[in-house]
């Protein structure tokens, strides 16, 4: 064999164990926040969250990747470390949530006979809660 030959075999040892290398070391990072996923809880299944750009129900979660099922019934899996680099917006976290809405009235309207208008009947809708108090 020659030299040229020796340096050919070395290369595809030193790119093989590189690769090899690098995909243990992807392995263990995603095993590793699965496990963070698990032990911390950010999210259970059930949440809507929005996580990645992805807007959906948690249907299941596990070592390497988070399974979201987005408002228009598509599944799509995650990976864990897309979720833990990110911030969480949870859905479902608290018991309530506030709604803010926009509505545009007629420039010769009575804007303050409006928005008492807007409080009682809002008030009346039976998921509005008596506390905090109506703001509009």
């Amino acid at each position: 064999m020659t030299d040229q030959n020796i340096s050919r075999y070395q290369d595809i040892i030193v790119t093989t164990a590189t690769d090899v290398g690098l995909m243990v070391l992807a392995a263990i990072a995603f095993s590793v926040l699965g496990r963070w996923l698990i032990v911390l809880r950010p999210l259970k299944v059930g949440d809507l969250v929005t996580v990645a750009g992805l807007t959906g129900t948690v249907t299941e979660f596990g070592l390497f990747a988070t399974t979201i099922n987005a408002p228009d019934n598509v599944s799509t899996v995650v990976g864990n470390n897309k979720i833990l680099g990110d911030s969480i917006p949870s859905f479902t976290h608290n018991p309530f949530r506030r709604v803010d809405l926009k509505c545009q009235l007629s420039g010769a309207a009575d804007h303050k006979a409006a928005m008492q208008l807007l409080r009682e009947k809002i008030a009346t809708i039976p998921d509005v809660l008596a506390e905090p108090k109506v703001d509009v």
